[in-house]
Protein backbone atom coordinates (compact mmCIF):
# COMPACT_ATOMS: atom_id res chain seq x y z
CA UNK A 1 0.00 0.00 0.00
CA UNK A 2 1.44 3.73 -0.68
CA UNK A 3 0.62 5.22 2.61
CA UNK A 4 2.21 8.93 2.91
CA UNK A 5 -0.38 10.71 5.71
CA UNK A 6 -2.33 9.65 8.63
CA UNK A 7 -4.54 11.58 10.57
CA UNK A 8 -5.60 11.07 13.64
CA UNK A 9 -8.28 12.87 16.15
CA UNK A 10 -5.91 11.62 19.28
CA UNK A 11 -2.31 10.49 19.68
CA UNK A 12 -0.04 8.23 18.40
CA UNK A 13 1.63 5.78 20.14
CA UNK A 14 5.61 6.46 20.17
CA UNK A 15 6.83 3.08 18.23
CA UNK A 16 3.95 3.35 15.72
CA UNK A 17 5.58 7.16 14.85
CA UNK A 18 8.96 6.22 14.92
CA UNK A 19 7.55 3.36 12.26
CA UNK A 20 5.48 5.81 10.36
CA UNK A 21 8.68 8.30 9.89
CA UNK A 22 10.77 5.85 9.27
CA UNK A 23 9.00 4.75 6.25
CA UNK A 24 8.49 8.58 5.67
CA UNK A 25 4.60 8.39 6.56
CA UNK A 26 3.36 11.64 7.90
CA UNK A 27 0.92 11.56 10.71
CA UNK A 28 -1.28 14.91 11.66
CA UNK A 29 -2.33 14.26 15.32
CA UNK A 30 -5.13 15.25 17.20
CA UNK A 31 -7.07 16.49 14.14
CA UNK A 32 -10.64 17.80 14.89
CA UNK A 33 -13.20 15.18 13.58
CA UNK A 34 -14.41 18.36 11.56
CA UNK A 35 -11.42 18.18 9.66
CA UNK A 36 -10.64 14.66 9.56
CA UNK A 37 -14.33 14.10 7.85
CA UNK A 38 -12.99 17.40 5.70
CA UNK A 39 -10.08 15.25 4.49
CA UNK A 40 -11.93 12.01 3.77
CA UNK A 41 -14.17 13.83 2.16
CA UNK A 42 -11.63 15.78 -0.34
CA UNK A 43 -9.50 12.72 -0.74
CA UNK A 44 -11.97 10.13 -1.47
CA UNK A 45 -11.02 8.07 2.45
CA UNK A 46 -13.22 6.50 4.80
CA UNK A 47 -12.16 7.04 8.69
CA UNK A 48 -11.76 3.77 10.72
CA UNK A 49 -11.25 2.88 13.74
CA UNK A 50 -8.08 1.20 15.32
CA UNK A 51 -10.06 -2.39 15.23
CA UNK A 52 -10.40 -1.74 11.59
CA UNK A 53 -6.53 -2.56 10.80
CA UNK A 54 -7.37 -5.92 11.29
CA UNK A 55 -9.29 -5.83 7.68
CA UNK A 56 -7.64 -8.40 4.82
CA UNK A 57 -5.13 -5.66 2.57
CA UNK A 58 -7.96 -5.42 -0.09
CA UNK A 59 -10.42 -4.11 2.64
CA UNK A 60 -7.47 -1.73 3.74
CA UNK A 61 -7.09 -0.68 0.25
CA UNK A 62 -10.51 0.64 -0.34
CA UNK A 63 -10.53 2.66 2.30
CA UNK A 64 -7.20 4.68 1.37
CA UNK A 65 -7.99 7.89 0.02
CA UNK A 66 -6.14 9.33 -2.91
CA UNK A 67 -5.11 13.13 -2.58
CA UNK A 68 -1.58 14.17 -4.73
CA UNK A 69 -2.07 17.96 -3.92
CA UNK A 70 -0.88 17.28 -0.77
CA UNK A 71 2.31 19.66 0.69
CA UNK A 72 4.26 18.89 4.01
CA UNK A 73 6.64 21.31 5.28
CA UNK A 74 8.35 19.62 8.36
CA UNK A 75 10.05 22.92 9.51
CA UNK A 76 6.72 24.84 9.71
CA UNK A 77 4.67 21.72 11.29
CA UNK A 78 1.82 21.82 9.00
CA UNK A 79 0.13 20.56 5.74
CA UNK A 80 -1.27 22.37 2.94
CA UNK A 81 -3.75 21.23 0.13
CA UNK A 82 -3.59 22.98 -2.68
Amino acid sequence: MDVNVIVTQLSCDPFAEEFCTDHDIAILHRTSKQELMRLAEQTGAKPVKRTGLNKSLTDLKSILGREDRFKAAEVLSWLHLR
